[in-house]
């Protein structure tokens, strides 16, 4: 038995265009869904990349203000304090400016700073004073320091590291002016510094500590100034800093206190001698020339 094909044929066509238009429309509801997840894809990833980018230049605008700041601050300190900027020299804000490479902002903001600090003076149409350091303000910063340091030591001595002083006591123990390491100035003022300031981190009072923090910075640049110590006060200053750690690892702090007030009475000498010397040898050079 025959079959005819052609009986068949509309049937057949009918059912390949249902088909067809079915597998279209399937297509085109994939395609459709499929576009809208890119379409809400790539909105996202848009929006978060504004958000982002908007966060960014809002950091930015505050960031480099408080950096460039601190910068300018930092770097006219540091030039004042190492006598770059020789004391009783003036400057100016455009010459900072330039030669900082900044705007005038953060370098104003930096010599307010410095002037509270007492590391300059602004004279209204003179210009910025570097201070100089005078027998007066020698005289005025060991009197801080009688104040501060021996009040530190018996109020609050009890604070002090033991393991801190144990390891000042081995070192001022073993001093030996035959040793280079004991010879080198820089060495010698990292110490002298580090063990002052161990006494003063037993204060917790910041507003002492903030007071004392300044006269540092003027004593920094006081060695600076000078540039010298001599032989005797690198021996005669490690005895004496013995004499200190010894009745304060016994807890003796009116002993201790007795021995840093005579301690700070022959470095105010002493200092007091370098300031003369520095005078008398910058006015021998001055009538050479």
């Amino acid at each position: 038995m025959s079959i005819n094909v052609k009986k068949f044929a509309p049937l057949l066509t009918f059912s390949t265009k249902s088909s067809f238009w079915a597998c279209a429309k399937r297509q085109l509801t994939f395609l459709a869904k499929t576009v809208d997840i890119c379409l809400k894809t790539i909105l996202f990833c848009v929006s978060m990349s504004l958000y982002i980018f908007l966060r960014r230049k809002r950091l930015e605008s505050i960031m480099p203000k408080i950096n460039l700041k601190t910068l300018a601050y930092n770097t006219i300190r540091s030039k004042i304090v190492t006598c770059q900027y020789a004391p009783g020299t003036f400057l100016n804000e455009e010459q900072l400016t330039t030669e900082l490479s900044l705007s005038r902002t953060p370098v104003r903001d930096a010599l307010g700073r410095l002037e509270q600090e007492g590391l300059l003076e602004i004279r209204p149409k003179c210009g910025i004073l570097v201070r100089p350091l005078t027998l007066n303000d020698i005289d005025m910063i060991f009197e801080v320091r009688m104040m501060y340091e021996p009040y530190v030591l018996t109020h609050y001595g009890a604070n002090l590291s033991v393991s801190a002083l144990n390891e000042f006591y081995d070192i001022f123990k073993k001093w030996d002016p035959n040793k280079e390491i004991y010879r080198d100035k820089d060495s010698f003022y990292d110490l002298d510094y580090r063990f002052h300031a161990l006494i003063m981190s037993a204060c917790p009072n910041e507003f002492i500590n903030r007071s004392y923090d300044t006269i540092q910075t003027q004593n920094e640049r006081f060695r600076y100034m000078t540039g010298s110590v001599s032989n005797f006060r690198l021996e005669a200053t490690f005895k004496e800093h013995m004499s200190i750690v010894e009745p304060c690892l016994k807890g003796d702090w009116e002993e201790a206190k007795e021995q840093l007030i005579y301690h700070l009475e022959q470095s105010k000498a002493s200092a007091f001698r370098l300031v003369a010397q520095s005078e008398t040898n910058n006015l021998a050079h001055r009538m050479t020339l």
